[in-house]
């Protein structure tokens, strides 16, 4: 068998590729309908009135905790030593 024998002809790979972009294609259609499960995160406490019995729910959104700052101060010595 000659080198260009064993190889796949053109029309094999067209094929390929056409059943490839297909299933890509229904996939950025389906994929909008998947379904979605959302937990939300619920806190409860006491009130500031402990005579009353009932507590306050309260529904924490669900966003990153993230600082807005930092400020962080390192003295020569220990640059020195590192």
């Amino acid at each position: 068998m000659t080198e260009t024998s064993r190889r796949l002809p053109a029309r094999t790979w067209a094929m390929i590729a056409t059943v490839a972009g297909l299933v890509a294609i229904l996939a950025a259609i389906l994929t909008p309908l998947l379904p979605v499960n959302e937990r939300t995160a619920t806190i409860d406490w006491p009130d500031r009135d402990l005579a009353s019995a009932a507590s306050v729910s309260v529904t924490a959104p669900l966003v990153a905790q993230t600082p807005t700052g930092l400020d962080v101060t390192i003295g020569c010595r220990t640059l020195a030593e590192a």
